[in-house]
């Protein structure tokens, strides 16, 4: 259980102001002012915005690929997770809870202070917390009891990790959290060696994402259409011949270069992998046609599957 200094820690601070940063944690001491500068409610006592239906929804397919590669490894603790009354969550980058599983009990509980899927669980909703101070300072971190900056996580310790796509940029948020008379340092480590884990996942099919492209690409390798193929951050991976002659440093650069060198975009058709089905790039036709006013048509992803290599 918490101290009664821990406490008194606390109640000083949100009445006066006045803290001895000596007893705590830099990054809750920096999250604690970042609170109090916000004007975020100490005694708030459960979490205010809740995402529901169709918003809901939205939210999960906008972070489809983070759930995807990051459910399975939830339900591989969850048994263990709830055994020990612990509750494992996803959640996005703008700190909405996109899924929470675990110990029964437990979830009870987390509902009596709206901690739920669809919630959103940042800094400024509900003061200092794992996952909203995560989401700050993308590092792994522990808060315990009233290290929480609001009373809605008094009774609470939570531990998260921040996951990171092959760019650096941070895609979710792994969580485990369960009552303070349960803390264990040890769930510090649990999430971050997970959140590695789902990096290392993601990378992996980043990659293969890449080889299926090029190998898509060679389907038009030879044609006299003007045709590029862009992965998702549309770079340019591919290119028909007729390309190739026109610009022969084509490979690397962006497509809004390409389209800055005199073509027009006349329409784009999804590339789908037969891996995991999602769109992994698109099929650019261009013209030679300098027209001001350009219009890009979509046509229905199915309209182009790589069937995979003869072989």
């Amino acid at each position: 259980m918490e101290s009664t200094l821990s406490l008194n820690t606390w109640k000083r601070f949100v009445n006066e102001g006045a803290l001895e940063s000596s007893r705590l944690n830099d990054i809750i001491v920096k999250s604690w002012h970042r609170c109090k500068s916000a004007d975020v409610n100490p005694y708030l006592d459960k979490g205010r915005s809740i995402l529901r239906n169709e918003a809901f929804h939205s939210r999960k397919q906008m972070n489809s690929l983070f759930l995807e590669t990051a459910l399975p490894h939830l339900e591989r603790i969850r048994q263990s997770a709830a055994d020990l009354g612990m509750v494992a969550l996803l959640i996005d980058p703008e700190g909405y809870i996109l899924s929470i599983t675990g110990n029964r009990l437990t979830l009870n509980e987390a509902r009596k202070i709206n901690f739920v899927e669809g919630a959103c669980w940042t800094e400024k909703e509900v003061g200092t917390n794992a996952i909203g101070t995560a989401l700050q300072t993308e590092e792994p971190i522990m808060i315990t009891g009233t290290e929480h900056y609001s009373i809605a996580s008094h009774q609470w310790s939570c531990s998260a990790a921040p996951v990171r796509n092959d760019e650096g940029n941070l895609i979710g948020i792994i969580n485990i959290s369960c009552p303070v008379n349960r803390a264990h340092p040890y769930t510090l480590g649990m999430v971050t060696s997970i959140a590695y884990t789902i990096e290392r996942e993601l990378s992996i099919r980043m990659h293969k994402d890449e080889i299926e492209l090029v190998h898509a690409s060679m389907n038009f390798v030879d044609s006299k259409q003007l045709l590029l193929l862009c992965n998702y951050k549309e770079v340019i991976v591919g290119a028909s011949k007729t390309v190739r002659e026109c610009i022969p440093k084509w490979s690397g650069l962006q497509l809004n270069t390409i389209v800055q060198q005199g073509f027009r975009i006349v329409m784009e058709v999804p590339v789908i992998s037969k891996r995991h089905g999602h769109s992994i790039g698109k099929i650019i036709y261009l013209s030679e046609e300098a027209h001001h006013n350009q219009t890009t048509t979509q046509i229905p992803a199915q309209s182009f599957s790589f069937k995979g290599e003869a072989g």
